[in-house]
């Protein structure tokens, strides 16, 4: 059998090229029916004559492939199917995969109330508001919470998954902390929530700064230039308010 000859067009930078392409017979048991069968009228959708392969116990045509030996070459594990699993139409395709590929399941609550173990359960679920509520109840995770770091309180805000929560999520803990409450722990709180979120972090743990007064530079300076004028306001009147406070202790 002649090659047949296919000619690509021509451009200023590249002369002519033919391009040579053998057929190759394939021979497969019975014979292959059209995949359609086409609709009746427009607006169906293509209905399936009949299966792709013939009904024969021979086994299905087998593909190969030639390896191409390169360093940037991997080989994979082979996946096997039955044909009867393959069906058109987007029905699922079943094969070997490994259940070691599935998500594990989360964790069980801790029983003994660390920091380490509250951000291991945080990390699987999307209800991490309720999570801190429910570890509120709790006298010993309180206890817990109430003396935690700045560090642990800004590592707590980084693991809320929905950004929405973190401003309330940051004013219960502040709440449980009290007045161990500083600038330092709003600044973490600044370092860990998102981008969009920062000025309203910041506004709502703003009033729960015991010692803004000595320390709302500290704070200021976490903030990005935009954040800083979106706060500004809060600032002056928090500071304004507290200046307040400590005149009238000296009368």
């Amino acid at each position: 059998m002649e090659p047949e000859i296919y000619h690509r067009p021509s451009t200023a930078a590249e002369p002519d090229i033919e391009v040579y392409a053998e057929p190759v017979n394939v021979e497969v048991a019975g014979s292959i029916p059209p995949p359609f069968a086409p609709a009746s009228r427009l607006g169906m959708y293509p209905q399936y004559s009949m299966p792709r392969l013939p009904d024969t116990d021979a086994p299905p045509p087998m593909a190969t492939a030639i390896i191409v030996e390169d360093e940037s070459t991997i080989q994979a594990p082979l996946a096997t199917a039955t044909a009867e699993a393959f069906v058109l139409g987007g029905l699922p395709i079943y094969t070997d995969v490994q259940s070691s590929l599935l998500p594990s399941a989360p964790p069980a609550p801790p029983s003994t109330p660390t920091i380490t173990a509250l951000l291991e359960e945080m990390r699987y679920s999307i209800s991490d508001y309720q999570i801190i509520l429910q570890k509120m109840e709790d006298q010993q995770w309180m206890q817990l919470l109430s003396q935690m770091s700045p560090d642990d309180f800004g590592n707590i805000l980084a693991h809320v998954n929905m950004d929405s929560d973190q401003p309330r999520v940051a004013e219960t803990l502040a709440q449980c902390i009290g007045p161990r409450f500083t600038c330092a722990h709003c600044r973490a709180a600044a370092q860990n929530g998102s981008d969009w979120n920062i000025s309203a972090i910041v506004q709502t743990l703003l009033p729960y700064c015991v010692d803004i007064v000595d320390n709302h530079q500290v704070l200021r300076s976490a903030l990005s230039e935009w954040d800083q004028t979106v706060c500004a306001q809060d600032f002056d009147n928090l500071l304004v308010l507290q200046q307040q406070k400590k005149e009238k202790k000296k009368k």
